[in-house]
């Protein structure tokens, strides 16, 4: 017993100064007099009885941000929160209380006038409803196997457990991969309801990440709910045209509409101000150094100045299957074997950070690409590189590059909804093949472009014509059309001669002095008198007929993209 008392009265003393300071900043009022108190403000008439009222005519908004992991979705709700009008609308967020150090310094991110209301503990239920419930998170709610009248009355109940008298006059689901609050939103008696996806769902649906569906679990329950929702929104509208294709089954084509995420240009501008004066003032950036702050965030102090005798390319992204950094880095390689002064960062982190290093080793690229981890100012980095590559699978809309737009840095992304609308066709980047997602030899070809073409880039304020580039595959065999309409006289040619072999072949050759031809990452010696090139039967192919043309891109103006993006806010998502 002895022994006992003296381990508590250690602890105690131990921990002595963290209790007085919980009690003094959150039990203030705990001294005894709270019922003294009560009645005198309830029954009696009170002088000192500080009265709060946060009653106004400001639009409320209602809305789950995800998690507040480190990825983009937190990053986008943190620009828009912080883009909103505060006379017009009062944010209140919903969250778990489970804290973790990237969310609580996520969080802190945000505006000072938004509100938090954290869901704690469980709606009281009885064994049916429990049932029912647990049902409905593994089957979905439109299982024949759901009561789905208790099941709505269920979550009925449960918001008015976590939000009491609140009615909001948006519900606005921003994270749209947890089922539990996705279904809360859409059964919930708020008069306006949204959900954001901020990829194309249906590949979400697909993902695996170390031999698992990711989010196979949530999202068979979460697409059953998207019929109660007024409104379904993407992030970009070839997203979009996507996503209302893919969830079809689930909701009312109707409902469907896209808005693009903001972008906190004020913030990468200054930033990149800082680190310009850095250099102008001689400062020995020799060094990155990482530093761990008490929220566990690691913060870039001196930033290391990327040896400018390489050509370096960047990624910023989650290391997760659908950024394709694996594809990414078997591009690399294809063109490091052919510009050996190349080199490749990866800004990030995430699941697959383990395969990534091990195929950076196995391929013999240890000193060549680097992985940086999370940077909490990715941009300041970036501007020391010379392209920013997002080789994404799948994308809801690529904020990654469009930040590196904002840095003035010329982006490589591959053709796929999202990246599509970012890049335009080539005015603001180079957009690899089709192919380039499934083939990484597509994808070395625009890589090695982008360094050939280094000393040609232009910015302009209107791209009128972007860099015209053919891309193709030997698989599919037969005449490849590029910049004619007419069968019978094609400019250029893909096939297979008399023995089977397979060819490229450029026609008319004597107009297109300028050519070039990439086969697998590395461009073709050129032959102005017969441009023909036998190639093997599974290369990634990539012509450019006029290497001459200037390679245009526009200047990203943040501020018109921003406002452009609030006002598709205001005008789709608050209805």
């Amino acid at each position: 017993m002895t022994v006992i008392k003296k381990y508590f009265d250690s602890w105690a003393k131990t921990y002595e100064q963290q209790y007085n300071d919980y009690q003094t900043e959150f039990l203030s009022y705990d001294d005894g007099q709270a019922t003294e108190r009560a009645v005198q403000v309830l029954f009696e008439e009170s002088s000192s009885v500080e009265q709060l009222n946060f009653n106004n005519n400001k639009k409320k908004l209602l809305i789950y941000a995800g998690g507040f992991y480190n990825n983009g979705i937190t990053n986008s709700i943190i620009n828009l929160s912080r883009n909103f009008d505060t006379n017009k609308y009062e944010l209140v967020f919903v969250d778990y209380p489970r804290m973790r150090p990237e969310k609580e310094y996520n969080m802190s991110r945000l505006p000072g006038s938004v509100h938090f209301i954290f869901s704690f503990s469980w709606a009281t239920r009885t064994f049916f409803d429990t049932y029912n419930q647990n049902t409905s998170y593994h089957f979905g709610f439109n299982s024949k196997l759901v009561n789905q009248n208790k099941m709505k009355a269920t979550y009925q109940l449960n918001f008015r457990r976590i939000f009491g008298n609140f009615m909001p006059y948006e519900a606005i689901d921003f994270g749209g991969y947890n089922k539990a609050i996705t279904g809360l939103f859409a059964l919930s008696p708020v008069p306006k309801k949204v959900v954001f996806l901020h990829n194309t769902m249906w590949d979400e649906y697909n993902k695996i990440v170390n031999g698992r569906y990711k989010h196979r679990k949530n999202l068979r329950v979460t697409f059953t709910y998207y019929q109660y929702f007024d409104k379904i929104i993407s992030v970009s509208q070839s997203a979009d045209k996507q996503n209302r294709e893919d969830l079809s089954q689930y909701a009312d084509s109707a409902k469907f509409t896209w808005v693009e995420n903001l972008v906190n240009g004020a913030e990468i501008e200054k930033e990149l101000s800082e680190v310009k004066q850095q250099v102008d003032n001689g400062d020995s950036l020799i060094e990155l150094t990482k530093t761990e702050t008490p929220s566990g965030i690691i913060t870039t102090q001196l930033f290391h100045p990327v040896d400018q005798n390489y050509f370096n390319f960047v990624t910023v992204a989650r290391l997760s299957p659908e950024k394709n950094h694996l594809g990414l880095i078997q591009a690399f390689k294809l063109v490091h074997d052919n510009y050996p002064k190349t080199r490749l960062y990866i800004v990030g982190d995430g699941p697959i950070r383990l395969e990534v290093e091990q195929l950076i080793s196995g391929l013999g690229l240890d000193e060549s690409v680097f992985m940086m981890g999370f940077l909490q100012n990715p941009m300041k980095f970036v501007s020391f590189t010379d392209y920013v590559v997002l080789p994404s699978v799948t994308e809801g809309q690529g904020l990654a590059i469009i930040e590196a737009l904002l840095a003035h840095k010329p982006v490589v992304g591959t053709d796929v909804a999202g990246i599509q609308d970012v890049i335009k066709g080539g005015r603001f980047g180079l957009l690899s093949g089709k192919n380039a997602v499934a083939n990484p030899n597509s994808l070395a070809n625009t890589l090695a472009l982008s360094i050939e073409t280094k000393d040609s880039i232009k910015y302009v304020k209107t791209v009128k014509e972007p860099l015209k580039i053919f891309h193709a595959e030997t698989q599919v065999d037969g005449q490849w059309i590029t910049s004619s309409d007419d069968w019978k006289n094609p400019d250029i040619i893909l096939g297979n001669d008399s023995n089977g072999r397979a060819f490229v072949e450029i026609k008319h050759v004597e107009s297109y002095p300028n050519y070039a031809v990439f086969i697998d990452g590395k461009r073709a010696a050129q032959n102005s008198q017969l441009a023909h090139y036998d190639v093997q039967s599974d290369v990634a192919i990539m012509v450019v007929l006029d290497m001459e043309q200037q390679v245009c891109f526009e200047r990203f103006d943040w501020r018109d993209y921003n406002r452009n993006a609030l006002n598709e806010f205001e005008t789709r998502a608050i209805l």
